[in-house]
């Protein structure tokens, strides 16, 4: 079988794109993978790591906006490459639309969606993803339970497949690193909705509240991490600590105590799944899939998105609690392995096999 995944771009390292990368790593230990990136540019690591793997990746040098020959080259490739599977992620549905239409083609056509609908799409976006959907010309597939209601609810659709989120699991640290300092890590990219701001502000505020020292790492760039570095230099603070975008993000995870994330709004988040392979309890909003894979008391502890004091509670309450530590740390080793890349391509490919032959359940 012949999978062509598509992205907008693969220019850095976020969820969605270390998914793709990870899937298709996946998925070409037994089925042919061929990468389609729209817009130009690539890290170059990525790159390195998928032409070792001999996955060959096509570019379309999209421009911002309505891109006409874009979608011509796409078109060109796909119909070059002659896959028996499309799977699309993020924003392609408009290229895919002004290249086909809504022509039935010879392969069978995907789109994961990778976070809440109303987030991550606009309007004209959602009208094609429901025409598409409801002409069974592309399948949509959500990351978790909640991401996928969310997509039949905004939608007004029934016709949506569950596969959750998977990566490639760390190797799990059974005790936490013994030292005198209680190491908090955030992995995300500097945005808007990542909402690290209110993590630093949260952070200050458990000043006095407990004897331990604390250091607050973050890891990940992004186009308001300058302003995050300002307004801790301007704090004078050496216990919050940017470490930027780092490859080996398993260095970090296997020395931190909590990992916590501050979203606005998640989908299913790998960097969670990943810090649980390791063992690290978990804070984290009640937003998208997060509940999903986060247990309150089990994997660690949510809290209300965008309730700053609701949040510093949760920490507060991770950092004095030793033992509640550990024994999430239990859990979350074996509760991680059921999000492994290995089941989560079993079941991609489970669907499309299933699609082609012309069932439709998983």
């Amino acid at each position: 079988m012949t999978i062509v995944e598509v992205i907008p771009s693969l220019a850095k390292r976020a969820g969605a794109e270390v998914f793709l990368i990870n899937l298709s790593k996946q998925l070409n230990t037994s089925e042919k993978i061929v990468i389609v990136s729209l817009y130009g540019g690539i890290d170059p690591n990525i790159e390195k790591d998928l032409n070792s793997l001999g996955i060959k990746i096509f570019y379309c040098n999209k421009k911002v906006g309505i891109d006409l020959k874009c979608a011509k080259i796409f078109k060109k490739i796909i119909h070059e490459i002659k896959p028996d599977v499309v799977h699309m992620h993020l924003n392609c549905v408009i290229t895919y639309f002004l290249a086909f239409g809504f022509k039935k083609q010879h392969f069978k056509t995907f789109l994961t969606v990778h976070s809440l609908v109303e987030k991550d799409f606009k309007k004209s976006e959602r009208f094609l993803i429901k025409a598409y959907a409801k002409k069974k010309i592309i399948r949509i597939v959500g990351i978790s339970h909640l991401i996928t209601n969310n997509i039949k609810s905004i939608l007004k659709m029934n016709d949506a497949f569950t596969i959750d989120n998977g990566t490639y699991l760390f190797s799990p640290i059974q005790n936490e690193p013994k030292c005198d300092v209680i190491k908090i890590i955030c992995v995300a990219a500097f945005r808007k909705e990542k909402n690290q701001e209110m993590l630093i502000n949260s952070f200050i505020d458990l000043e006095g509240k407990t004897e331990k020292r604390l250091l607050l790492t973050f890891l990940g760039d992004g186009p308001l991490l300058e302003e995050n570095k300002r307004k801790v230099d301007e704090l004078n603070r050496n216990d919050i600590v940017f470490c930027g975008q780092q490859n080996d993000i398993y260095s970090y995870l296997k020395e931190s105590h909590i990992f916590c994330l501050s979203s606005k709004y998640e989908g299913n988040p790998i960097s969670i799944i990943e810090a649980m392979s390791v063992g690290l309890p978990i804070v984290a909003p009640k937003v998208g899939g997060i509940p999903d894979v986060v247990k309150d008391n089990k994997n660690g502890e949510l809290f209300i998105a965008e309730n700053k004091d609701d949040l510093t509670s949760k920490l507060l309450d991770l950092i004095i609690n030793d033992n509640k530590r550990q024994d999430i740390r239990k859990n979350n080793i074996n509760d991680a392995k059921q999000y492994s890349i290995e089941i989560c391509a079993s079941n991609y490919l489970k669907l499309f096999k299933e699609n082609i032959n012309g069932k439709e359940k998983i």
